[in-house]
Protein backbone atom coordinates (compact mmCIF):
# COMPACT_ATOMS: atom_id res chain seq x y z
CA UNK A 1 0.00 0.00 0.00
CA UNK A 2 1.56 3.25 -1.27
CA UNK A 3 1.82 6.07 1.92
CA UNK A 4 0.70 9.68 0.67
CA UNK A 5 3.77 12.11 0.50
CA UNK A 6 2.62 14.06 3.58
CA UNK A 7 2.66 11.02 5.71
CA UNK A 8 6.21 9.79 4.73
CA UNK A 9 7.45 13.77 5.28
CA UNK A 10 5.83 13.91 8.51
CA UNK A 11 7.00 10.34 9.45
CA UNK A 12 10.61 11.69 8.60
CA UNK A 13 10.40 15.24 10.46
CA UNK A 14 9.04 13.03 13.97
CA UNK A 15 11.82 10.56 13.51
CA UNK A 16 14.51 13.22 13.25
CA UNK A 17 12.85 15.45 16.01
CA UNK A 18 12.43 18.80 13.39
CA UNK A 19 9.03 18.64 13.36
CA UNK A 20 9.00 21.44 15.83
CA UNK A 21 11.91 23.18 15.17
CA UNK A 22 10.19 23.72 12.07
CA UNK A 23 6.81 24.83 13.31
CA UNK A 24 9.08 27.43 15.33
CA UNK A 25 10.50 28.73 12.15
CA UNK A 26 7.30 29.29 10.16
CA UNK A 27 5.74 30.94 13.33
CA UNK A 28 8.33 33.40 13.18
CA UNK A 29 8.27 33.66 9.46
CA UNK A 30 4.60 34.32 9.59
CA UNK A 31 4.14 36.82 12.28
CA UNK A 32 2.66 39.24 10.35
CA UNK A 33 0.05 36.98 8.92
CA UNK A 34 -0.69 36.09 12.71
CA UNK A 35 -1.06 39.21 14.14
CA UNK A 36 -1.85 41.59 11.64
CA UNK A 37 0.11 44.04 10.07
CA UNK A 38 0.19 46.92 12.77
CA UNK A 39 1.61 44.76 15.19
CA UNK A 40 3.91 43.03 12.71
CA UNK A 41 5.26 46.92 11.95
CA UNK A 42 5.84 47.84 15.92
CA UNK A 43 7.59 44.47 16.55
CA UNK A 44 11.49 44.21 16.57
CA UNK A 45 12.03 40.95 17.22
CA UNK A 46 10.14 37.53 17.74
CA UNK A 47 11.82 34.28 18.61
CA UNK A 48 11.13 31.11 20.50
CA UNK A 49 13.23 29.02 22.66
CA UNK A 50 11.56 26.06 24.54
CA UNK A 51 8.21 26.67 25.06
CA UNK A 52 8.35 30.06 25.51
CA UNK A 53 7.93 32.83 22.81
CA UNK A 54 9.89 36.16 23.36
CA UNK A 55 8.75 39.35 21.89
CA UNK A 56 10.51 43.24 21.41
CA UNK A 57 8.18 45.77 20.56
CA UNK A 58 9.08 49.29 20.29
CA UNK A 59 6.29 50.71 21.79
CA UNK A 60 5.06 50.59 25.51
CA UNK A 61 1.37 50.99 25.24
CA UNK A 62 1.88 48.09 22.95
CA UNK A 63 3.35 45.96 25.04
CA UNK A 64 0.69 46.70 27.78
CA UNK A 65 -1.98 45.86 25.28
CA UNK A 66 0.05 42.68 24.36
CA UNK A 67 0.45 41.47 28.35
CA UNK A 68 -3.30 41.71 28.64
CA UNK A 69 -3.78 39.57 25.11
CA UNK A 70 -1.50 37.14 26.01
CA UNK A 71 -3.63 34.15 25.44
CA UNK A 72 -4.94 35.20 22.82
CA UNK A 73 -1.54 35.38 21.13
CA UNK A 74 -0.83 31.34 22.65
CA UNK A 75 -3.91 30.27 21.14
CA UNK A 76 -3.76 32.33 17.49
CA UNK A 77 -0.15 31.11 17.41
CA UNK A 78 -0.96 27.22 18.20
CA UNK A 79 -3.43 27.37 16.02
CA UNK A 80 -1.32 28.42 13.20
CA UNK A 81 1.08 25.87 13.82
CA UNK A 82 -1.47 23.17 14.02
CA UNK A 83 -0.07 21.91 17.31
CA UNK A 84 1.44 23.14 20.78
CA UNK A 85 3.86 25.10 20.35
CA UNK A 86 4.25 27.69 22.64
CA UNK A 87 2.81 28.05 26.55
CA UNK A 88 4.12 31.54 27.15
CA UNK A 89 4.77 34.39 25.87
CA UNK A 90 7.36 37.17 27.40
CA UNK A 91 7.06 41.02 25.94
CA UNK A 92 10.19 43.41 25.94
Amino acid sequence: MAEELKDTLAKLLNKYKLAEPLARYDIVNSWEAIMGKVIAKHTLKVYIRGKVMYIHVDSSALRNELVYAQDTIIKLVNDHAGNKIINEVVLY
